[in-house]
This record gives C-alpha cells, sequence and structure tokens, in this order.
C-alpha cells in the first residue's frame, strides 16, 4: 500500500528499509524522501516503523530465537 503519494513510497519500501539497518523516522525520511512534500504521509509512516518494531520485537522473544542484536537506539528513536 503506497504510504507516500508524493514519493511513491509503499510501506514495503518502509520495511524494507528497516531491515537494511534504517532506525529511526529521520532515518527512512532521508533515504526514501517520505515526509519531505505535503506531509500527510508522516504519521502513517511513523505507525509502519512502530508495527515492524513490533513485530521484530516479537520474533525476538519466539521460542525458537536464540539471540537478537539491535543497536541500542534502535527503539528509542522509532517514537
Amino acid at each position: 500500500m503506497y504510504v507516500c503519494i508524493c514519493k511513491q513510497v509503499t510501506d514495503r519500501d518502509i520495511h524494507a528499509a528497516l531491515e537494511k539497518g534504517a532506525c529511526s523516522y529521520g532515518e527512512i525520511r532521508s533515504e526514501l524522501g517520505v515526509g519531505t512534500q505535503c506531509g500527510e504521509c508522516k504519521q502513517h509512516a511513523r505507525q509502519c516503523i512502530r508495527k515492524s518494531a513490533r513485530l521484530a520485537n516479537e520474533s525476538a522473544y519466539s521460542p525458537t530465537t536464540t539471540a537478537v542484536e539491535l543497536p541500542p537506539s534502535a527503539l528509542s528513536e522509532l517514537v
């Protein structure tokens, strides 16, 4: 689904950037251009980032997972 119409950014683009190491809205904005034109997408982009963080945390605590490495700032910069 499109998150940012102005820059043609989808929720998949945001999730892919997070998987590649982006840790905050600012990094997503710099990399993908989200929120740099009309600004209507900012809230939805942040929701996508929070959802990805929540999913990452859930998988980090699954019974099959033995170790997880996250940068110290990963969760604090998402909001």
